[in-house]
């Protein structure tokens, strides 16, 4: 029966003149693959599909219906019949529709160029991919007048292309949500380099979008400027909570060569955005110089000043590298313009035109007053009370290298144990409402001298008031041997040790604290940190 049946279908088939072709990237999957075979910018019924055809089919603005039997051949699991190409469910506004390009055309090793009359048809429907990951495309919008791809809906992605002379790259606005260019994984991410603007996302409602895996303002190496005329990621006019880069290696976005800023957010309702992960100013191996003209610039307009966005972070990964970027690293700029966190990075080198490493101006994120370095031997200082502070060294006077963090008490004062690079320190603050200060004033760290010999680093004997060129007291007022807190030159329990009752646990400001007995200037009197120093030593003499 099953044979009879087969027979019978055949028959039918010839005698109505069906020609029954299943497309070349037919799957079992419930995504229409669409193939691009041509370098042609058309829309005309011929023998090969467009990127341009593949879109409209993807959005639903053009029917499968009217597509030739040679085109009907790049959409999976689509027949040609006698009446037309048929797909069930066919591509368009309600499937998830991913466009690939035929690798015969588009050889990996040898990139085609797809060379655009106009701007391609709008993602306006939602779920769609396209993927040049596993084939080399160019598409070069030619004359900066129109944006190549522009997205208006949700969870759309455009990954593995190399993208050229649009007005932007990718424009992502009017709402659009949760859509990715670029991707982690090898190949997917974009070059999208000598635009006017590189990935532009703006609008109420445009949030959620991820930037990342991209070389953006670069050539496809990564080691050469192929500027975007503008920004390289421009976010604005209330969009929110969109991600530039991300954790690993792979999300990493190499932003640089652009004219104007790496990455600019603008504008009231621009916030909750955050950059983590990137090479900014840098070429690929984020150590030779591709600047921008600054780095990640956050600004009010008249709309308002971007807010509670953030720059880096300090779990792994999270940290920026902004580099050589001469108008300078971080500029936050306008009284509206709160919030922002800028921690963990390694920002240095931005000052060829005098810029800074982290610049607020005109009440940016309320011109948090900058730490202050008031000592060695742990690093010390002074900065807003209960504020975080952030430790760096840089051979300037901005922060290349993140030490690690520590927070300021009641009072202001607050000390870091940390090893440091050098030669200088820096610092940052940031306060509980996430506003981030300029960097302090640097300071050089000193050499690691215990001139006397006694065990104690002459800064830290500075610290607790001992004589840093002396090992022995000389009298009953010579206070020399940090641990001879009796001043007689010998070591014992009643006379130094019981000192340290009722003390354990004290900090500056409280009742019982004595700097006196913080041997290891950490503004904390502890056991494990002050009294075990005094193990094997009772009875010891100084000579």
């Amino acid at each position: 029966m099953k044979r009879l049946a087969l027979v019978l279908f055949l028959l039918l088939a010839v005698a109505g003149g069906v020609v029954l072709m299943a497309g070349p990237g037919a799957q079992a999957s419930p995504d229409v693959m669409i193939s691009v075979n041509s370098t042609a910018d058309g829309n005309s019924r011929d023998s090969v599909l467009t990127l341009r055809e593949a879109m409209l089919l993807a959005t639903g603005g053009l029917s499968i219906g009217t597509l030739t039997q040679g085109e009907c051949y790049q959409v999976s699991g689509a027949i040609y019949l006698k009446a037309g190409c048929v797909r069930t469910p066919p591509p368009g506004a309600a499937s998830a529709d991913t466009i690939a390009f035929d690798p015969a055309v588009f050889p990996p090793d040898n990139p085609a160029t797809i060379t655009l009359n106009s701007g391609l048809p709008t993602l306006s429907t939602g779920n769609d991919t396209i993927d040049g990951t596993s084939a080399g495309v160019i598409v070069d919008g030619v004359s900066k007048t129109f944006d190549c791809f522009d997205i208006t809906s949700a969870n759309n992605t455009i990954k593995g292309l190399e993208i050229y002379n649009c007005m932007s790259g990718v424009a992502i606005h009017d709402g659009a949500q949760s859509n990715t260019v670029g991707g982690g994984s090898p190949g997917e991410g974009n070059v999208i380099s000598g635009n006017w603007a590189g990935v532009d996302i703006w609008g109420s409602g445009s949030n959620g979008n991820v930037v990342k895996g991209n070389y953006i303002g670069t050539d496809a190496t990564g080691t050469a400027v192929l500027a975007d005329q503008a920004y390289g990621v421009h976010i604005k006019a209330f969009a929110a909570q969109n991600s530039v880069g991300g954790s690993s290696p792979g999300e990493r976005n190499i932003i640089s060569g652009n004219s104007s800023a790496g990455v600019a957010m603008f504008g009231g309702g621009t916030n909750g955005n955050t950059v983590k992960g990137n090479f900014i100013g840098t070429d690929a191996a984020g150590t030779g110089a591709l600047p921008n003209g600054g780095g990640v610039q956050i600004a009010q307009n008249p709309s308002g000043g971007p807010q509670n966005n953030t720059i880096g972070g300090t779990a792994t990964g999270e940290a920026n590298v902004i580099a050589y970027n001469p108008w300078g690293g971080v500029i936050v700029y306008g009284a509206g313009t709160t919030g922002n966190s800028i921690r963990g990075n390694s920002i240095h080198s931005n000052h060829d035109s005098g810029g800074k490493g982290i610049e607020n101006d005109s009440g940016g994120n309320t011109e948090l007053a900058p730490p202050t370095i008031t000592g060695f031997g742990s690093v010390m200082g002074t900065a807003c009370a209960n504020c975080t502070v952030d430790i760096y060294s840089d051979d300037e006077d901005e922060g290349r290298v993140y030490e690690g963090s520590t927070t300021a008490n009641g009072a202001g004062n607050w000390t870091f144990s940390g090893s440091l690079d050098g030669p200088n320190v820096t610092a940052t603050a940031t306060d509980s409402s996430g506003n981030t200060s300029e960097f302090s004033a640097p300071v050089a760290v000193p050499e690691p001298l215990d001139s006397d010999g006694d065990g104690f680093l002459d800064a830290v004997e500075l610290y607790l008031g001992t004589d840093p060129l002396d090992a022995c007291p000389d009298g009953p007022t010579d206070d020399a041997w940090p641990l001879d807190v009796s001043k007689n030159g010998q070591i014992s329990v009643v006379a130094d040790v019981l000192n340290f009752r009722g003390r354990i646990g004290a900090t500056p400001g409280a009742p019982n604290w004595w700097q006196r007995l913080d041997f290891n200037a950490d503004r904390l009197i502890s056991v494990v940190g002050d009294v075990l120093m005094y193990r094997g030593m009772i009875g010891e003499t100084c000579t």
